[in-house]
Formats: C-alpha cells, structure tokens, sequence
C-alpha cells in the first residue's frame, strides 16, 4: 500500500497547533506535579508519535525530568538506531538503549510461529521494561497513542497502550503530523512510513490495509454522523472500530454494585 501522509488536518475545522500545545503542556505539567514522580519515561522509537510526546514533555518541564528509553527487537530497523539518537540529540534529553533480543530469546522454547504474537509479546516486553525503569527511578510512562490507533485497535493490549498519561490520544495522526511541523522537529521523523517495527517490514498501513489519511477522514465522518457510515470507506473503518472495542474497555465483568447483601 502506498503511503499518504497527509500532514495538514483535513476537517473543515481550523486545527490550531499552539493551542493545543497548550493544552497538552498543562495536563503534562498536572500530571507530574500531582504524581509526585520525578519526571517521566518514554518509549523512543524513532516513529513521529514518541518524537511528538518527547517535544511535547520537554516543552512542559524541560529537558531533566524525562528519560527516553529505546528498546529494539532484532526486527528494528536499523534507521531508527540513527533517528533515535538524531531526536535525543535535537531535544537535548538523556535517552538509553536496551536491546530486548536477549529477553525475547527466552520465550523461544514456548513461541509458535505467529508473527502477530510475536509482534505482540515484543511490545508486552517493551512495556514491563518501561514500567520496571519507571518503578526504579520515581518516573511515570507516557504513553504515545493517537486517536487514530485508539479506534482502529491499533496497538497491543496491555502493551503500548499501558500509560500514566497520553498527551496525543485526543488527535488524529494528520493532527499529530501537525504539531511535529510546528514544533520543527527533524524532517525524517514526518516523511518515514509509520512502523512500530515489530517484524520484517511491517508498516502501520499495510497492517490497516487503509491509509491514515483515508482513516482521519473517515473518523471524522462517523464521529458527525453518529457513527453511521456514510460509504464505503467509513464502513471499513467502522469495522475496525467496532471489531477493537474490546481493547478500548474494561475487561467484562459483574457490576460491583449488583452484589446481593448478605442476610444476618
């Protein structure tokens, strides 16, 4: 599938970066203040989401109170290694690497040959390590979702969509785009297809089979419409809404609250 990145917002609302900024600052900002962490930890991963949310933090508190952590798999391509230490570099924060390749190989004796579980485990290991970092040095993990993966499902459960905070999950990717333009930050990290780099390959939009321009417009659409579509494009996308909910909720269960009383 050919890539379309369409870096400008295409809704007839004025998407205004600085406000914005603004307002992802303040929560970021809130957020630490009233956690009482030292700062927060980020997933670097050489893809334009954690780029955004590492500007982003540094903006809110500067450059001391965050950690960039980079974990690649043996599948990582090996331009993020350069892109990674490109963005530290830009930002000017302290970012550390740690090659998952060793605690993956521990799991061979019990792992299929399914590309999408492993896929899976690998952002499930990348998590524990986050969350280990953060635990260790008085941190919180940001996350660094969009809205557009957050209904398409894309993400892993219990992997990159565990976080104490996600500064970007309100905007869609061209909006993420947007603010990378506005915050200059370095111009491969917006003209490389998007790839969370969990084998051979692996692009976002092959994955969807859709392209995050063609996702955004259609979101917007059913978002207007009361989620009914309106062609056909809209009714793939409301599939894949529809088929990831069980990713955007609480695990099925019995309702606290309907628990009969005991008798005396």
């Amino acid at each position: 599938m050919t890539p379309d990145h369409n870096t400008s917002p295409a809704h007839s609302d004025i998407f205004d970066p600085s406000y914005h900024i603004s307002q992802i600052c303040t929560l970021i900002k809130d957020t630490h203040v009233k956690s009482g962490a030292s700062g927060y930890v980020v997933g670097i991963s050489g893809g334009i989401d954690s780029a955004v949310v590492a500007a982003l933090i540094t903006r809110a508190i500067g450059t001391k109170q965050i950690i960039g952590l980079f974990l690649p798999s043996p599948t990582t391509p090996k331009a993020d290694y350069d892109d990674v230490d490109l963005l530290s570099t830009w930002l000017g924060i302290s970012t550390q690497m740690f090659s998952l390749e060793p605690v993956l190989a521990g799991y061979q004796g019990i792992l299929a040959g399914d590309e999408k579980a492993r896929g899976n485990l690998t952002s499930r290991v990348r998590m524990n390590i986050l969350y280990l970092y953060a635990n260790e040095n008085r941190l919180l993990v940001s996350g660094t979702s969009n809205k557009t993966e957050w209904y398409t499902g894309y993400f892993t459960k219990y992997g990159d969509n565990a976080a104490d905070i996600q500064p970007i999950i309100h905007l869609f990717k061209d909006e993420v785009y947007a603010l990378a333009e506005y915050l200059q930050i370095p111009s491969v990290f917006i003209e490389k297809d998007p790839s969370a780099g969990l084998y051979e390959g692996q692009t976002d939009e092959a994955d969807l089979q859709m392209t995050y321009t063609v996702l955004d417009r259609a979101f917007r659409s059913l978002e207007k419409h009361n989620w009914v579509a309106q062609n056909d494009e809209e009714v793939q996308a409301l599939k894949l809404y529809n088929a990831a909910s069980h990713k955007r909720t609480f695990p099925p269960h019995i309702s606290f609250t309907n628990r009969p009383l005991s008798s005396s």
